[in-house]
């Protein structure tokens, strides 16, 4: 069975660790990448089944890197992070985006949403996953416009 490939991007370490953690804990095969550049090689290498990438870090954007995504891997889905209620109008927004999440978010969260993406019957398991990221926002799941 094809273990899924999830790339997480994120200049904030302890985001990509508690992120890696619980994927891998839910049967993802997890790489990782500091920064867009990174990331764009990393994908390059890896060929993941998802992108998730933070918004705003340094070398280039998650938008950037979702636009370059879009050019190369067409098929690859992106969740975009963002910490700051960044908004976004649907024109900046490439097509392989398919939410942009504020942070904080709970892991068990992103679980769910690239199970959903990738069509995987997400564990319907009981209990609270602490949130991750800076400040309190609303669990929506919705794009930020």
């Amino acid at each position: 069975m094809h273990r899924r490939r999830v790339l997480l991007i994120d200049d904030e370490v302890h985001i990509i660790m508690v992120l890696a953690r619980r994927l891998e804990k839910d049967g993802y095969e997890v790489h990782t990448a500091g920064d867009g550049v990174r990331g764009l090689e990393t994908a390059e290498r890896v060929r993941p089944d998802v992108v998730v990438t933070d918004l705003q870090m340094p070398r280039l954007s998650g938008v950037e890197v979702a636009q370059q995504l879009a050019a190369s891997m067409p098929e690859v889905p992106v969740l975009l992070l963002t910490a700051r209620g960044y908004v976004l109008g649907d024109y900046d927004i490439p097509q392989n985006v398919h939410e942009c999440l504020p942070k904080p978010f709970s892991a068990r969260e992103i679980v769910a949403k690239l199970d959903a993406l990738l069509g995987v019957n997400a564990d319907a398991s009981e209990g609270s996953t602490p949130r991750i990221g800076p400040e309190a926002a609303p669990e929506d799941g919705k794009r930020v416009a």
